[in-house]
């Protein structure tokens, strides 16, 4: 039977393959959406790579956080489109992020490559979810929206809801990591089904703008 963590090798493609099949007509948003997933497939096909030939594979996601980091505020800064205060957010952001991530870097976490991908994921996840709110904010203030057939809506949905669960969860891995190293994997376990349904509601939201486009052509 494929576990939670083996599953990501097929929602990820899936989400990928819909992502492609909504280009018409798409929204600004739907580029940077695309970027993140194939980030995502790239990285997570290395980590397993080097851990099926038993080699660490934390600075891949290490370097993956930045990346994940950057093309997800692009995203949410182009929902409903692109203007100064959404980029201005995404900014502040992103020198909020880059600063935690330097200091912890400074400070020697990165002799300990786990523990800085989680620190970095808690910071940059907090400030994801923050912008993601914003953005549902500036999408509900720019004129009626129907939930069910907006795309936007559906993304903004998967990165507030892993980013604001996912980094209380990873702080509870780094928390117990030592001390209780089973109750660290139960926590990663609960992660990976965060990660699964992210991904599967990014494949809807791009499902939903192929309907959209098909029903106004």
């Amino acid at each position: 039977m494929m576990d939670l963590a083996t599953f990501k090798f097929v929602i990820i493609p899936l989400a990928l393959v819909a992502w492609w099949w909504a280009r018409k007509g798409a929204p600004p948003w739907w580029l940077p959406a695309g970027v993140q997933l194939l980030l995502a497939l790239l990285a997570e096909s290395l980590a397993a790579w080097l851990l099926y030939h038993e080699r660490p594979n934390h600075q891949v996601y290490n370097i993956y956080m930045a990346l994940e980091f950057a093309s997800l505020s692009w995203l949410v800064a182009s929902i409903p489109k692109p203007d100064r205060s959404s980029i201005r957010i995404a900014l502040v952001c992103a020198l909020l992020f880059f600063a935690v991530y330097g200091v912890e870097w400074y400070r020697g976490s990165m002799s300990d490559d786990a523990t800085l991908f989680h620190l970095a994921l808690n910071a940059g996840g907090i400030l994801l979810a923050l912008q993601s709110v914003l953005a549902l904010h500036r999408l509900v203030q720019s004129g009626p929206v129907d939930a069910m057939n907006n795309g936007a809506i559906w993304v903004l949905a998967a990165t507030c809801l892993y980013f604001i669960s996912a980094s209380p969860l990873l702080g509870g891995v780094i928390h117990f990591s030592h001390s209780e190293p089973q109750i660290a994997l139960a926590l990663l376990d609960v992660n990976d089904v965060l990660f699964v349904l992210r991904y599967g509601l990014c494949l809807v939201s791009f499902i939903v703008l192929r309907r959209l486009a098909v029903r106004t052509a």
